[in-house]
């Protein structure tokens, strides 16, 4: 059998065999990127951030407030308390008696003024005096008691007895009606009580 012999423009030492192009398929792919790691972001960070030091700030204030109330009313406290004590707070009482075996030169009706200090400071009581209802004053002599002036204490009283007769005759001369008797300190502070109808 004779050899091939090779064409015109081709080499006789590589035999030419048809070749076949085979297509090659590709399997399509999805691209998944990974899953990554959820964080916040700079802005979801200070946003929290500023929450907390808002929060802070309004603590701090609100317990500032309540120091400050606190403290004023420790202070509003105190300056009651010497207030008080610095004011002069003085009762009296104007009350009818009855003498049932008077000595002699005694009465044996009577009207007893008592006058009790009820504050810190001592007060000094000077004069116990009668008023009428337009003001008109009667200043009787005593029949017994403290002699005035008298010094008086937290808690210590004054008492002063008068003529009860003497009196109202007096004012019943004079037209007067007595309004109530007062009980009279060094500054001339008037402390009253109604006379006794």
């Amino acid at each position: 059998m004779d050899p091939p012999t090779a064409l015109p423009g081709e080499d006789s030492r590589t035999p030419t065999t048809p070749t076949r192009e085979v297509p090659t398929a590709r399997m399509a792919r999805t691209y998944v990127p990974p899953r990554r790691r959820r964080s916040r972001s700079p802005a979801i960070r200070c946003t929290s951030a500023s929450r907390r030091s808002l929060s802070l700030v309004i603590a701090i204030a609100v317990i500032a407030l309540l120091i400050a109330a606190l403290s004023l009313w420790v202070s509003a406290r105190g300056e009651l308390r010497d207030r008080r004590r610095d004011t002069r707070v003085v009762k009296v009482t104007c009350l009818p008696g009855f003498v049932p075996q008077p000595p002699p030169g005694t009465p044996s009706k009577i009207i007893s003024v008592r006058a009790v200090n009820q504050g810190h400071r001592p007060v000094e009581i000077r004069s116990v005096q009668f008023v009428a209802t337009t003001g008109v004053l009667f200043w009787p002599s005593k029949v017994a008691g403290d002699e005035l002036p008298k010094l008086i204490g937290d808690g210590e009283s004054v008492n002063v007895h008068f003529d009860r007769d003497a009196i109202e005759q007096a004012a019943a001369q004079e037209g007067f009606r007595l309004a109530h008797a007062a009980a009279y300190d060094a500054d001339a502070n008037a402390y009253a009580a109604p006379y006794p109808s």
